[in-house]
């Protein structure tokens, strides 16, 4: 796109006016083409003629272009700021998409920029910060949109009783094919496939496509491969539905066809390069199959995605696969200081610590888990379960390797290694966790979050739980 300057006097000719007035008209009803025809015929750029532009481009799913637009404007109002935090956050620059947000003014307070937050960090993964935005809204239970994204949250973390809890409490859920089609993906996962097919067949609203699709995870999730294949190739262009393509890429992989599922991964990802779960997946099937280049492909997405914190996890199972237990541990140490919202990395450490027979440290993890979580009124009572359950369950003291990944190390050699590994300091007793927090900017509070000059707030040293007043404050 041209970098023209903004004309030097705001005024624009009554002819410009009026081509302008009849683009914006284009593109309220979705039609950026016959739009940026106009636009193109006014040779008088001007704060307004970069703004329809950026939305004519976003229209057209050329987020680039619109990004520069909006950089070109002279004065951004909140709509546009948030379109152009949305155009950051479809090319997965979610930085940016958030320091956009923060340039609102009383982003803090308001529903639709807290909701837009929440979305980031929904889509870069981070569900307890996304539940954490949303639950700073006044009176959030009364908007479907937020308590939508709230179970959708729950359910990805894998609360789906708690996800069904929020669906429930949209007003005419039983006809909402947003709020239907959760609760039936909270049930396939619960294993209540009765009950998420009743929903199905008494649904109306939900369109056949969707319908097809549902059923083809439905029979991926009890073995039945080759059956959902079938299913997606039903779907009339599932060529064009990134979800669709990656069930039938899992399930040639499940069925040993690894030639269709590497090319199907791969061309996901060429049509949909900013279709985070396509990385995901492609990097598990490598580790999984024990391809030659797992690693290398799995360490450049981190490098690439660093917010993603399943790749993490995807590389502590990587390590543990190839018997590199000092490394595996070092990892899922590394993710709970980069992802301190998430429980995932606790839970692992405590089950390899409680393998290696090294009760001392499992409780360690055990104790900072429950701390760093304490304030979580709706999770903490999961989390402790999952704790319990972890401890509760088979231990080797006498030889301390995870007999889940290390069958094959040499016993002696490994405790040899842990041993040592003990003595330099690799799993430090006490870690230090920095959360940058999303309200860290509101000017009532700035003075809580002092440390270090930004919102932070440590687990180790809490006198005031920064993260426990956005739960209960009053904006």
């Amino acid at each position: 796109m041209s970098t023209t300057r903004i004309h030097k006097s705001n005024k624009m000719s009554e002819s410009n006016k009026l081509l302008l007035k009849n683009a914006w008209g284009f593109i309220r009803n979705n039609n950026p083409n016959a739009a940026l025809f106009l636009l193109d015929k006014i040779r008088q750029p001007h704060n307004d003629w970069y703004i329809a532009k950026a939305h004519c481009f976003s229209q057209l799913k050329l987020y680039g272009e619109a990004i520069s637009s909006l950089t070109l404007a002279t004065k951004l109002s909140t709509s546009n700021l948030i379109l152009l935090s949305s155009c950051y956050q479809h090319i997965n620059q979610f930085s940016s998409a958030i320091r956009t947000i923060q340039r609102c003014d009383n982003w803090y307070r308001e529903m639709e920029t807290l909701s837009r937050m929440s979305q980031i960090y929904e889509n870069m993964g981070n569900y307890f910060n996304a539940l954490l935005t949303y639950r700073c809204i006044h009176n959030y239970f009364e908007y479907r949109p937020v308590l939508l994204g709230m179970a959708s949250c729950c359910e990805k973390m894998g609360h789906n009783d708690l996800a069904l809890i929020y669906i429930k409490q949209v007003k005419d859920w039983a006809i909402d094919p947003s709020a239907l089609l959760i609760m039936i993906q909270c049930y396939l996962n619960k294993k209540e496939y009765k009950i998420a097919f009743s929903i199905i067949n008494s649904s109306p609203n939900l369109v056949d496509d969707q319908k097809l699709l549902i059923l083809s995870r439905y029979n991926e999730k009890i073995g039945q491969y080759q059956q959902a294949i079938n299913t997606i190739h039903f779907i009339q262009y599932w060529q064009n539905m990134q979800e669709a393509r990656l069930v039938l890429a899992r399930c040639y992989e499940k069925l040993g066809q690894h030639a269709k599922a590497a090319h199907l991964y791969q061309t996901t990802l060429a049509l949909f390069p900013y279709y985070l779960d396509a990385y995901y997946d492609y990097c598990r099937f490598l580790v999984e199959c024990n391809k030659s280049n797992a690693k290398f492909v799995l360490d450049h997405y981190i490098h690439v995605l660093p917010f993603m914190e399943k790749l993490y996890l995807l590389k502590y199972r990587y390590e543990c696969n190839h018997n590199n237990l000092g490394d595996a541990l070092a990892t899922l140490i590394k993710t709970t200081k980069l992802f301190p919202q998430s429980c995932n990395a606790y839970f692992a450490l405590i089950k390899e610590y409680h393998s290696l027979g090294d009760t001392k440290t499992a409780n360690h993890w055990s104790k900072e888990c429950l701390i760093r979580f304490s304030h979580c009124e709706e999770f903490i009572y999961l989390i402790k379960g999952k704790i319990q359950s972890i401890l509760t369950g088979p231990s080797n003291t006498s030889i301390p390797v995870d007999v889940q990944h290390s069958k094959q190390t040499n016993a002696s050699q490994t405790n040899n290694d842990y041993q040592a590994m003990l003595k330099v300091g690799l799993f430090p007793r006490k870690i230090r966790h920095e959360l940058p927090h999303p309200l860290s900017l509101h000017p009532r509070y700035a003075d809580l979050y002092a440390e270090k000059k930004q919102a932070t707030y440590s687990v180790d040293k809490v006198s005031f739980d920064a993260l426990d007043l956005a739960y209960t404050m009053k904006i």
